[in-house]
């Protein structure tokens, strides 16, 4: 079951509008509600303090038949991560989040970021997309589709990433080191529609930004 997990971050209604389409299953954290509503969409649960959520909007959730699960403001986890769970406890198999990056908040987004981590997410094919970007980690191996000009980073992530092959980037690696917090990896580039990464050891984050984006 694949779902779509809605963030309190900058989002566009027409790339959420899009990523709905997907859906099988919608869940929010907080102000995510908001997202999913301009986009048309409907949540089966919002979970989070609510604290950036309208009382309107919970309303019209909760007549569209949402789930709305209330936590304290002082936790042990973000809205964001409480909504990954609430995913996952729902048979979710793949995971596409929206609104985790830009607003007010930067150490949101970048705990945001660092929840593609997190031991739960093990097997999960989890990714973070906004209009103009995709961002996941990479443990072993990844392939995707994209356009010649895109722009791909590949960062180190938790430590370093021994054995990084790449295919269809202009600046290869052959069984190479990426070191972790150097920048060798920043500003690659797709020569062809299809790409690959693999690891032996360790994991790469994955920053796809589109040509056009």
């Amino acid at each position: 079951m694949h779902a779509v997990v809605a963030l309190g971050g900058d989002a566009d209604p027409a790339h959420v509008r899009g990523v709905l389409g997907r859906a099988q299953l919608v869940i929010a954290a907080d102000g995510g509600a908001a997202h999913v509503e301009a986009a048309g969409g409907v949540c089966d649960a919002i979970v989070g303090d609510q604290d950036s959520v309208s009382a309107a909007t919970l309303d019209r959730a909760r007549a569209s038949g949402a789930d709305i699960r209330d936590f304290p403001t002082a936790k042990d986890a973000t809205d964001g991560e409480l909504a990954l769970r609430e995913a996952l406890s729902r048979g979710a198999e793949s995971i596409t989040i929206v609104g985790a990056l830009g607003g007010p908040r930067m150490d949101h987004l970048l705990a945001n970021v660092a929840l593609l981590a997190h031991p739960a997410l093990r097997g999960v094919d989890a990714v973070i997309e906004d209009a103009a970007h995709r961002i996941w980690l990479v443990g072993e191996a990844s392939s995707w589709r994209g356009a010649a000009g895109d722009c791909v980073t590949l960062l180190a992530f938790g430590g370093d990433a021994h054995g990084v092959t790449t295919k269809g980037l202009r600046y290869a690696l052959r069984d190479g080191t990426l070191a972790h917090g150097t920048s060798l990896g920043v500003s690659n580039e797709m020569t062809e529609p299809l790409a690959e990464v693999s690891v032996t050891r360790g994991s790469v984050l994955v920053i796809r930004k589109r040509k056009s984006g």
